[in-house]
């Protein structure tokens, strides 16, 4: 099936977004009424996260075994009218996180439980060499079984609860990358990340969502006490390298992440691995390629970089006899001031873009529309490029009779002379622009058919179309100081085999290690690169192969995902609203899948009709 990118389709179920329709997430009150936990609660990533969400409204719990800094965090938030509470409870102990989270419970407003954030972690670090039985038990206690034990105790409560419910658990970068000496702490965060996929698979019936997010090197207690070098500093000069933000992330852009994925604006993303990273995992050992030259394929190592070192030193004090539980230490961290409102992001606000300027190609129609209306509603000027000028010119009259600041450019992406022209005259009337949300697409599909001209019009649009787009706008952007970003379309179809895709999947997998590259090449100019890979989205090419029905094609495609629905464009658009923010500012190099939890599912599905018994399969 070929579906055209400028057939201006039938697609009644594309009326324009207003304000109304906007979730609560785009207010600072976002989870008024909501009841959370966060475990490892009282420092660093957990501490933040409690702040985050008391502030946006949540009664929150802190569940920590260091009693004297939860309290006091207690007595801070509470003095500024914040709704916490805390218990000390040792989350490897399951029957203590039974008894507390009853407890909390019975006399939270909601009688149940929104939000679970498991935060504990024990940072023991042992390579091969020396690891014993103990260190393997001490981190497979806390940071895996633990997990388990509160995710069991909280679900009786979460069930009870209409609605959206959520539980983001903490991995780490170390989690995918093989670092000196830190196996047993490395292993246990693998694990997290496989057992999050799974409690997202178990628990999709009953609404819940599951996901975790993946930092590295966060400017906490840990990190500080840990480390040879105590100034932030020598930190930001010598870590700093090993990521493309060339600084270290801090914890409250963890929060912020965190916060994302229990919100409901993340209502389709589920089993999902969010790394907030500063791009570190998108990076290979040559780092930030200062050191390197390219010349066809001449390729020398010029030098090495002091991050590698620094990480090896890490590891060598984490074995002495000094050695860190940090789970257990109590540690004083001058830098960790309050969260207070005014540190809030504009992001937090249904206003988050005002002032700023945004260009989304194929803004016309699906997914680029539902970004336009999002990005304009929250008080964005927006240029619609697309190629379909009647349905361009439509969608921006219903938006500017709504008050809002909307252009249309008639825009072929694959003619890069016009999207540098059109950029040109766009940012004449704007003089700036701070977004790019690159979502044209060719929804071409061939396969043992394919001639060189299908090849040419999917990659023409879907790859070069996306860096003609770059290269245009990058002179404007990075003349601006402050945040800027780029948000690419992906798909799972750049990584899953379907049938008779390879034109259109391929082109789909090229994005996402384009996206990577471009990320790296303009960190330099702080500017973010980031895509999301959306599923079965209900826009018009899903709405044309159904023949306008969804009733009944529902029932057969909502299984492909965990959420058992389609996904919506506005859920998308809801994404790439986040990646775009201030409140993604560590996030970059990142492909998020907008998926309902596709991408984590094998072939058998929701797995309703298989039946595992040991190892009688």
């Amino acid at each position: 099936m070929i579906i055209k990118r400028d057939t201006m389709a039938s697609f009644v179920d594309e009326k324009p977004l207003t304000e109304a329709d906007l979730p609560a997430t785009a207010a600072r009150g976002r989870f008024h009424g909501k009841v959370a936990i966060v475990t490892g609660g009282a420092s660093g990533i957990g501490k933040a996260t409690v702040e985050r969400l008391a502030l946006e409204g949540a009664s929150v719990a802190i569940f920590d075994i260091n009693d004297s800094a939860g309290k006091k965090l207690v007595d801070d938030l509470v003095a500024r009218s914040l709704v916490v509470s805390f218990y000390k409870v040792d989350v490897c102990n399951k029957d203590e996180c039974s008894v507390s989270v009853r407890k909390f419970v019975e006399t939270s407003p909601a009688a149940g439980l929104h939000y679970l954030v498991n935060s504990a972690a024990y940072f023991g670090q042992k390579g091969p060499k020396t690891v014993e039985k103990e260190d393997w038990e001490k981190s497979l206690n806390v940071n895996v079984v633990g997990y388990s034990n509160m995710v069991q105790s909280c679900y009786p409560y979460m069930t009870k609860l209409t609605g959206d419910k959520a539980i983001v658990n903490l991995s780490s970068g170390s989690g995918h990358r093989a670092q000196l000496d830190c196996m047993t702490y490395s292993t246990s965060k693998a694990a997290i990340i496989a057992m999050t996929k799974c409690m997202a698979l178990d628990l999709s019936k009953d609404g819940i969502r599951v996901n975790s997010v993946c930092p590295a090197f966060v400017w906490t207690p840990a990190l500080q006490t840990c480390s040879p070098i105590k100034s932030r500093q020598g930190l930001e000069e010598k870590l700093g390298q090993c990521l493309m933000i060339r600084r270290l992330t801090r914890t409250s852009e963890q929060a912020s992440a965190i916060c994302f994925l229990l919100s409901e604006d993340a209502s389709c993303i589920t089993a999902t691995d969010l790394p907030v990273d500063g791009g570190y995992l998108a990076m290979g050992p040559e780092g930030l390629g200062e050191n390197t030259v390219f010349a066809g394929s001449d390729w020398r190592l010029q030098g090495r970089r002091g991050g590698a070192d620094l990480i090896k030193s890490l590891s060598k004090l984490s074995e002495s006899e000094n050695g860190l539980n940090w789970r257990m230490a109590s540690i004083s961290f001058s830098d960790e001031k309050p969260l207070t409102e005014a540190d809030l992001p504009a992001t937090a606000a249904r206003r988050r873009f005002h002032g700023k300027v945004a260009i989304v190609t194929g803004g016309a129609s699906g997914i680029g529309r539902a970004t336009v209306e999002r990005l304009a509603i929250e008080g964005a000027t927006v240029a619609i490029f697309d190629v379909n000028d009647l349905l361009g010119e439509k969608v921006k009259a219903d938006l500017t009779a709504q008050g809002l600041n909307v252009h249309f450019y008639k825009v072929d992406v694959s003619d890069k002379d016009k999207c540098v022209e059109s950029v040109k005259s766009f940012v004449e009337s704007t003089s700036k622009v701070n977004y790019l949300a690159n979502c044209a697409a060719f929804f071409g599909c061939k396969a043992l058919d394919a001639e060189k001209k299908d090849w040419d019009k999917t990659f023409s649009v879907n790859v070069i179309g996306y860096s003609n787009m770059v290269q245009a706008c990058y002179p404007y952007m990075s003349k601006l100081p402050g945040d800027k970003s780029i948000v690419n379309i992906a798909s799972i179809g750049g990584h899953r085999a379907h049938v008779s895709h390879w034109t259109y999947s391929s082109s789909k997998g090229a994005i996402l290690t384009m996206t990577k590259c471009m990320a790296l090449d303009l960190a330099k100019d702080k500017i973010r690169v980031n895509s999301v890979s959306p599923a079965w989205v209900w826009g018009p090419e899903v709405a044309k192969a159904a023949g306008g029905d969804r009733e009944k094609w529902e029932p057969i495609w909502g299984p492909f995902h965990m959420i058992r629905r389609l996904t919506e464009r506005s859920e998308i658009a809801s994404a790439i609203c986040f990646l775009l923010s201030e409140d993604a500012s560590c996030i970059t190099a990142t492909d998020l899948p907008v998926d309902g939890g596709n991408l984590s599912m094998g072939p058998e599905g929701l797995g309703e009709n298989t039946v595992f018994a040991g190892s009688d399969y």
